[in-house]
């Protein structure tokens, strides 16, 4: 039979001091700024490089898109 239980919050299960671990992983003290440990910071900028470049990627693909239709007279609404 299916049961409602309280979900944890996983900050309740990370140590005492919140200064000590990654905000990311939990496990390794934090070294930057943001928070993250080292392993962390440069998993999540790749993770955001990528984001970008996927980004500028789709809005390249509009900049054409929109200069396509523009030669043919269709204007994007």
């Amino acid at each position: 039979m299916f049961e409602f239980r309280h979900w944890g919050n996983p900050a309740d299960e990370r140590s005492a001091d919140p200064a000590a671990d990654c905000i990311r992983c939990g496990e390794f003290p934090q070294v930057d700024g943001l928070g993250y440990c080292g392993h962390c910071h440069w998993a999540v900028r790749a993770e955001i490089e990528a984001g970008f470049h996927t980004l500028r990627q789709y809005l390249g693909s509009w900049a054409l898109f929109g200069e396509w239709c523009a030669q043919r007279g269709e204007r994007i609404a």
